[in-house]
């Protein structure tokens, strides 16, 4: 005969079972949405990234066949452009950083903002293309002095500020430049003559 404290702790146990079953069912539901969340991030970030390397070799091709002395080693760096957002400390924050990108998103609300910052900071002192990789004070206030940025590095510069302008439809590269030139980065003559001569090359297309 099953007594009433058998029968009270036989409720109990099967209520706090029913209760776990619900929290586990809630918490898987929280997990794949997470998974589902993350998935749709990483396969935008790789979506994203990889049109952005096409379109930097696209404008790298235009600007090896209006001067092929270039020819040979930009389209080389052009095939390894970004490649540095596919490792860390770059790639997980450049997932966040694109997925805020595309759903207008402000990055600098995120929690892990120092680490996005840090990323960021990163791929501009690791990769030769940015004038920042010649600076080892990218966060003065004050103008970067590019003059040792190479001539390859400068051409594939301006491939990217092209694929940028394509992507983004902000401004033309040329407008880019002028608005960074001599406050931000500060060229040499001849530098700056380079670069006029290869944004010719697409002057053409921003009108």
């Amino acid at each position: 005969m099953t007594t009433l404290l058998e029968t009270l702790l036989n409720v109990s146990v099967s209520e706090m079972l029913s209760a776990k079953a619900v929290d586990d069912s809630d918490k898987n539901t929280s997990e794949a949405r997470l998974e589902f969340s993350d998935t749709r991030k990483r396969k935008w970030f790789h979506e994203r990234t990889a049109k952005h390397i096409r379109m930097v070799q696209e404008a790298a091709k235009q600007i090896a066949d209006a001067y092929p002395q270039y020819a040979k080693q930009l389209m080389q760096n052009a095939r390894k452009h970004d490649v540095s957002k596919y490792k860390e400390p770059e790639y997980e924050p450049y997932i966040e950083l694109s997925w805020c990108k595309k759903i207008n998103k402000d990055p600098t609300t995120l929690q892990n903002w120092n680490k996005i910052q840090n990323a960021i900071l990163h791929h501009l002192q690791y990769n030769k293309h940015h004038p920042e990789y010649y600076s080892d004070d990218i966060e003065a206030d004050k103008p970067i002095d590019v003059s040792a940025m190479d001539d390859i590095s400068i051409c594939e510069m301006v491939a990217d500020w092209v694929a940028m302008s394509k992507e983004l439809q902000t401004n033309t590269p040329r407008e880019w430049y002028i608005s960074k030139r001599n406050t931000r980065w500060i060229f040499s003559d001849e530098q700056d003559k380079l670069i006029d001569k290869l944004l010719s090359v697409f002057d053409k297309e921003s009108e």
